[in-house]
């Protein structure tokens, strides 16, 4: 996991943005981007945490949107609800479960078998 410093450091150094996006479905979706010289990363808005990641050394980021937040963003037609927390949580390849970022939580991050 990243240290409190290693956060502010690459909160100070790169530049956020949003922007609309499109899915292969047509479906528009919100997403930040976040560049910093030749690098960046993408992070999407999403009502629930998706399924963990099956290809090594990959990570993902996404912001996990409650049910009032994701109300108001949420793509034309998209019934989801919301059930995170307004925060960004980080997974990658070798993880079994999804972690939070910024501040402590009730939930737990972790995607139930099905």
């Amino acid at each position: 996991m990243f240290s409190k410093t290693s956060l502010d450091r690459i909160r100070k150094s790169v530049k956020k943005t949003e922007r609309e996006v499109k899915s292969a479905f047509g479906q528009r979706l919100r997403r930040i981007q976040r560049k910093g010289g030749s690098a960046g990363f993408d992070i999407d808005y999403v009502p629930e945490l998706p399924a963990l990641l099956d290809t090594p050394e990959t990570h993902k980021m996404v912001f996990w949107c409650d049910e009032d937040y994701w109300d108001e963003i949420k793509p034309i037609g998209n019934e989801e609800t919301g059930t995170g927390d307004n925060q960004i949580w980080f997974t990658e390849y070798s993880n079994t479960r999804w972690y939070p970022l910024y501040k402590p939580t009730s939930l737990t991050g972790v995607i139930p078998e099905t």
